[in-house]
């Protein structure tokens, strides 16, 4: 899985228990212009460059969410 810091600093930013500050979701919006560029351009190299990131944070959030009553859940959610 893959884990990146909340702030641009040496060792970035913690203030959780965890060591993040629950800003899960930025890998995710960090993805997006690699999406866009896959729709646009449709090169298979840059997609397999970009396979081993997509896995990454898949991997991430398989081990983060939590099912609870059929529908995942993330646990510690800043916006709890």
């Amino acid at each position: 899985a893959l884990y990146f810091p909340g702030h641009i600093l040496p060792f970035g930013v913690t203030t959780h228990a965890n060591g993040d500050m629950g800003q899960r979701q930025m890998a995710l919006f960090a993805m997006v212009p690699f999406i866009i560029f896959w729709q646009h351009t449709r090169e298979l190299d840059f997609a397999r460059r970009a396979l081993a990131l997509f896995v990454g944070i898949a991997r991430f959030w398989d081990c983060v969410l939590e099912e609870h009553d059929g529908v995942l859940h993330d646990i510690v959610d800043c916006a709890q």
